[in-house]
């Protein structure tokens, strides 16, 4: 079976700075799947989209992707 994992974009509040952490919780997900003979693949909103920063409406701003293709 084909899995898709997303790590889905973030919100930092004011005075936050943005960062790319590696998503664990999915790469751990990932490998348990693989071994039982699943075709992974991991889409990281934050990583992709690390340049978009978007003002929120409650004055957050949102890190990552909005849209994604492929």
């Amino acid at each position: 079976m084909k899995v898709l994992l997303i790590q889905p974009p973030y919100c930092l509040f004011e005075n936050d700075h943005p960062q790319a952490v590696p998503p664990l919780g999915l790469a751990y997900l990932a490998a348990v799947l693989e071994q039982d003979g699943h075709e992974i693949r991991i889409i990281d909103c934050v990583v992709e989209g690390f340049e978009q920063v978007v003002p929120m409406p409650d004055g957050r701003r949102r890190v990552g992707l909005e849209h994604f293709t492929k």
